[in-house]
């Protein structure tokens, strides 16, 4: 049924990342998308553009001929190719653009998607926290977020891509050694970004472990020559914000894990650190 462009390998023989952009047609997973096609442009990647056709509850209590269930996923199809050739003159026709109309469940299909695909980063839309929740916001995206061990970038609807000069990086000094370094050097690799490592506590100080994991990370990521910072408060997402803003940052690192400062995905923080922030967030799983 999904009508697809051949995708870069079929048309070249090296390899090209891909970037998985998933749609619903909210002005938010738009916006999304869009973003996407601009990073594929910068990345010199590849754009996946997916619409999940799940039939809602009350559907699946009548009866629906395959003739009306087909002629739904065509209209599915036809938007999501519309979309396609949208972002192709977008990108000035750079970007291989393949389209898909997955059936199934959200979370099932973005799983099997980004096991098959591998992608550079799977872009999700979110609404600003005024706005009634939709689309990837609330449990779609901590469930992405949690479960789908690929980096997830989560983009703001009202921001546009801007290039990536500043990227920082939220760490927990307490488990350092489980930074997924190889996925950070890579994002702070293809954009050749500046870093800022973040570490808030409590009080503001370093215990002499802190100190040596560092120390570590510095060694570790030492040829991007990171600037470390480390600010004290309560509020971990009110602070990454205002750092954020006041450093101009284009993207924001954090790593899913249920210790530390890490413990924002727990659910009650998760929305605070991911609405609060008027900028990209990367979420990337630790080892």
């Amino acid at each position: 049924m999904a009508r697809t462009l051949p995708s870069y390998d079929e048309q070249n023989s090296g390899m090209m990342k891909t970037i998985i952009s998933p749609v619903d047609f909210s002005p938010a997973s738009i916006n999304a998308a869009n973003y996407a096609a601009d990073l594929a442009l910068a990345t010199d990647s590849q754009l996946l553009l997916v619409n999940i056709f799940q039939i809602p509850i009350s559907v699946t209590e009548v009866a629906i001929s395959d003739t009306v269930f087909n002629e739904m996923l065509d209209v599915s199809q036809d938007d999501l190719d519309e979309l396609a050739s949208t972002l192709k003159d977008r990108t000035q026709g750079k970007v291989a653009i393949r389209t898909q109309v997955a059936r199934g469940t959200i979370e099932g299909q973005m799983e099997e998607l980004a096991m098959a695909e591998k992608p550079f980063a799977l872009v999700m839309g979110i609404q600003d926290s005024t706005a009634t929740e939709r689309f990837f916001l609330g449990s779609h995206a901590l469930h992405s977020i949690r479960h789908i061990f690929c980096p997830i970038l989560i983009v703001p609807d009202h921001v546009n891509y801007y290039e990536i000069k500043k990227i920082g990086l939220a760490c927990d000094l307490e488990h350092a050694s489980e930074i997924p370094f190889d996925k950070v050097s890579e994002w702070i690799s293809a954009f050749q970004a500046s870093l800022d490592i973040i570490h808030v506590s409590r009080t503001g100080m370093t215990s002499s472990k802190e100190v040596g994991e560092t120390l570590s990370i510095h060694n570790m990521l030492n040829k991007f020559r990171p600037n470390f910072h480390f600010l004290k408060g309560k509020d971990i997402a009110e602070e990454l914000r205002e750092f954020s803003n006041l450093q101009a940052l284009n993207l924001l690192i954090i790593f899913p894990k249920k210790h530390g400062i890490e413990d924002v995905f727990a659910e009650k923080h998760a929305r605070k650190i991911i609405l609060r922030q008027s900028i990209p967030v990367l979420s990337v799983h630790t080892h």
